[in-house]
């Protein structure tokens, strides 16, 4: 149970990133981000070999990560959008050449 909470730990911080992302609280962002990589470095890894989860908890932990797959499609969109935004705003400071 202890590495299933730890998953949902991850995809809280992963909600909270994509609420970031969509606010442009990129400052946010960054801290959530760095947050959840500290966590989730502290995940054991699952070693086929060792594979000790029973299969349910298999599926949750799966699902899971699938949420959080999926969210952070969603922050990378938020995210490539601005850039775009921010290279078009570049564009237009510079003096056209002529």
């Amino acid at each position: 149970m202890e590495m299933e909470r730890q998953y949902l730990a991850a995809l809280d911080l992963t909600h909270q990133m994509l609420s970031a992302a969509s606010n442009q609280d990129w400052a946010a962002l960054s801290g959530l981000e760095r947050q959840r990589a500290e966590m989730i470095a502290t995940i054991p890894p699952i070693r086929p070999k060792e594979f000790s989860l029973e299969p349910a908890m298999a599926r949750r932990i799966a699902g899971i990560l699938s949420e959080i797959e999926n969210e952070n499609i969603g922050i990378v969109d938020h995210v490539q959008t601005w850039q775009n935004h921010a290279r078009i705003l570049l564009r237009l400071d510079k003096p056209a050449v002529v």
